[in-house]
């Protein structure tokens, strides 16, 4: 199955200081108060612009500094020393955010775009992906859809480079639940996903025309289900690993029908004989 570490790791960017913690830090020379993230004393920050009963408010640039180096660049509208409205963000690493801001967090509409050339457009809320949105990688993967806490969660559809596409449900950034797989080259799954596989119940429609309709486990044809060709042929019964396997029936386009135990697609122990 495709692989979604890189969406994963890319997450992991978007707060760039801890959660849990935070300071009032005063502006050099207008000693005016900006609320900051870090909880590091060794930072200091530079306001350019309006100063309101001590709070950075209105619109201007915020420069974060540590040890002379820059450590992150803020150019936008300020409330009571925090970001509120709209504004840019950018980060020491290089990524940057444009978009809503509000109480310091990014909040409404915005867009992350990451050094790497990942980039997502959509709705933020409570400093994270929240809502709907466009994540779009730099290998040319892109997903469009939910998001809860910057991860994949409900509807959306993964479109991949190759031509893939997976239309559904997901979960904790993995395919789980009802959805969709069509590959580019014309076969296509629907059913039931788990943990990024096919999982559950589901079709799988060839496109020569075959069919299985049944049990899948991790991407696999396993358990009980229908196999039939296109020119009729059918086998019912029990599957491993994407063969017949186990106790089933197989019923020739005539309507001739053999019951037994098969092994790897084999009859074990007769001969089927459709003529």
């Amino acid at each position: 199955m495709k692989s979604l570490c890189p969406f994963i790791i890319a997450g992991l960017l978007l707060i760039p200081f801890g959660v849990n913690a935070g300071q009032w830090v005063a502006a050099d020379k207008t000693n005016c108060k900006i609320w900051s993230m870090a909880s590091d004393s060794g930072s200091t920050v530079s306001w350019s612009g309006p100063c309101v009963d001590g709070y950075a408010s209105g619109s201007g640039t915020e420069i974060w500094q540590q040890k002379g180096k820059e450590t992150g660049r803020y150019e936008g509208q300020m409330k009571n020393g925090r970001h509120n409205g709209q504004g840019t963000f950018i980060y020491a690493n290089g990524n940057k955010y444009a978009g809503d801001f509000v109480d310091g967090q990014k909040h409404g509409k915005g867009t992350y775009t990451f050094i790497s050339g990942n980039k997502y457009v959509g709705d933020f809320a409570n400093d994270r992906r929240n809502g709907k949105g466009t994540f779009t990688f730099t290998n040319g993967n892109k997903y469009e859809g939910a998001f809860v806490n910057d991860r994949r969660t409900g509807k959306g559809i993964l479109t991949y480079l190759n031509g893939d596409k997976y239309e559904g449900d997901f979960v904790n950034d993995k395919r789980a639940g009802k959805g969709t797989f069509t590959f580019a080259h014309g076969n296509k799954y629907e059913g039931d996903f788990a943990n990024d596989h096919r999982t559950g119940k589901g079709i799988f429609t060839f496109t020569n025309g075959s069919k299985y309709t049944g049990d899948f486990v991790n991407g696999a044809i396993q358990g009980k289900g229908v196999f039939t060709y296109s020119n009729g042929i059918k086998y019912e019964g029990e599957f491993a690993n994407g063969k017949f396997h186990g106790k089933g029936t197989f019923t020739c386009g005539n309507g001739r029908q053999f019951t037994g135990n098969f092994e790897k697609d084999n009859p074990v122990g007769f001969a089927i004989e459709c003529n």
